[in-house]
């Protein structure tokens, strides 16, 4: 069985889920970034898949205050 499909296992359905992501916006986007993004989607589709009723969110984070050191 598929990791994703063993978490949902574990949990009730009778709760809604939220699968939430983010990313900084600080720095060059390179393959690694896609990683989290991924993740959470395979989630929330083992979610779906199984009949929860789950929410997935994305924010863009631009408030990173380490953009502004040089």
């Amino acid at each position: 069985m598929f990791w994703a499909d063993e978490i949902a296992k574990k949990l009730d359905k009778k709760d809604k889920q939220l699968v939430d992501d983010a990313f900084s916006t600080s720095g060059p986007a390179h393959v690694g970034s896609l990683r989290g993004f991924v993740i959470h989607d395979i989630a929330h589709k083992a979610l779906l898949k199984d009949g929860f009723n789950a929410k997935f969110t994305f924010i863009l984070d631009d408030f990173d205050p380490v953009d502004e050191l040089p």
